[in-house]
């Protein structure tokens, strides 16, 4: 039995959702930074906007086999 053919748009919507989440994640952060100074806030910065861009261009790359699909 052949598996049903991936969802691309539905990726795409959660790698939205992803990116977004990191970038609230990142606001959040750097209040508290502003509060309690870490020297770990930047390695923390820089993992969420990695994880945040990499989501970004999942979600557009997804939605672009999506579109390509039809």
């Amino acid at each position: 039995m052949p598996s049903p053919p991936p969802d691309y748009d539905r990726r795409s919507k959660i790698a939205v959702g992803v990116a977004v989440i990191c970038g609230l994640f990142i606001l959040e952060t750097t209040q508290a930074h502003r509060v309690a100074p870490n020297p770990a806030s930047p390695f923390v910065w820089a993992v969420l906007g990695g994880v945040g861009v990499g989501a970004l261009l999942y979600a557009l790359w997804c939605r672009r086999r999506d579109s390509s699909k039809r």
